[in-house]
């Protein structure tokens, strides 16, 4: 049996709380009334329902509808959030040939809504409404983002259709594979753009769309502008910190919204001093009078997610940074110092 029959076999027997009358008959068949014509009104025991496997997928046909589909669709037509989580292991059982634990997705044509779409991400499922055993779930998890911010990324499970769909540019990726979306608003919560991040290690981890002409900042609908503002290269970075944003990416840093509070900002640096580029940005931006956060030697973490992955509370990355920043000419020899780690 190969994995991806495996898996159509493991969820037709999840079915049976689903349906009138499930029984299983025999290997790789399945007997139950109808979902589609309901089999019968006056006789609730009529079960002319079946799934039956042929070539090595799972079919199934209804003996007085004559509806005949294939068990995705069943599925589908049955319990869509479990038809997402058997979207996911479908793919990951078509996908993951190295036999090391990536979460990765099927090929698989996501429900749209039908009422006219307000915004874009109304087709997408938020993380915090999904299954707590999700392959999307886990890898939040696994990644410890904290839950207060589920609902605030989301899980598209074709991409590139979805994209394509509200973005007209050309796409720079042919992967039409599912991808964790993290969306960006401005201080009106408007949605300016999106990062989709894929849950393996896909060429293209991380695809940005930007629908204005607006430089992209993450959380700004969030942040306290009263308050000192953190500003990490990573998104999901900012998502360990207070009032921080983020700015995908180091050479973003100087946007305008940064420059007209200037006083306020700290900016997060990913902790590569071997990196010419980052060392270069990190002098420009030192020179235009941010605060800058260097992380020490002893630290080998390269950003705030690992720190917290490799076991830092929030109250120590918090002492680090305060204990790690530096403006003006203390932060000139500060990257002086760290450049050379």
């Amino acid at each position: 049996m190969s994995i991806s029959f495996y898996v159509d076999v493991k969820f037709a027997s999840m079915i049976s709380s689903r349906v009138r009358n499930y029984k299983k008959q025999g290997n790789n068949t399945w007997n139950f009334s109808c979902p589609f014509c309901n089999d019968s009104v006056k006789n609730k025991t009529k079960a002319r329902g079946y799934i039956y496997s042929k070539k090595g997928t799972l079919l199934y046909r209804c003996h007085n509808c004559n509806v005949g589909t294939t068990f995705s669709k069943l599925l589908e037509h049955l319990d869509h959030n479990l038809y997402s989580e058997y979207v996911l292991e479908k793919y990951k059982s078509n996908c993951n040939h190295n036999h090391t634990p990536v979460f990765v997705f099927p090929d698989s044509t996501p429900k749209f809504s039908e009422p006219k779409i307000v915004s874009p991400l109304d087709e997408l499922y938020k993380i915090s409404d999904l299954n707590e055993n999700h392959p999307a779930v886990l890898y939040v998890k696994q990644r410890l983002i904290p839950q207060k911010y589920w609902n605030l990324l989301y899980f598209c499970p074709k991409y590139k259709q979805w994209v394509k769909k509200h973005y007209k540019a050309d796409m720079s990726t042919n992967d039409d594979i599912p991808r964790l979306i993290i969306p960006h608003f401005n201080v009106e919560g408007i949605l300016m753009g999106w990062a989709g991040r894929a849950f393996g290690n896909e060429m293209l981890r991380y695809h940005n769309v930007k629908l204005g002409e607006e430089q992209l900042l993450y959380g700004l609908e969030r942040v306290d502008v009263n308050k000192t503002i953190y500003v990490t290269e990573g998104q999901l970075d900012s998502l360990f910190i207070d009032n921080c944003i983020a700015a995908s990416g180091v050479s973003a840093f100087d946007s305008e919204f940064m420059q007209e509070h200037k006083d306020k900002i700290v900016l997060i640096v990913d902790n590569e001093p071997r990196n010419i580029a980052i060392v270069k940005s990190v002098a420009k931006y030192t020179k235009l009078g941010y605060s800058i956060c260097l992380m020490p030697e002893n630290i080998l973490e390269k950003d705030i997610n690992e720190l917290a992955q490799t076991g830092h509370i929030k109250n120590e990355i918090e002492k680090l940074i305060v204990d790690n920043t530096a403006s003006g000419i203390a932060a000139v020899l500060m990257l002086a110092q760290w450049r050379k780690i």
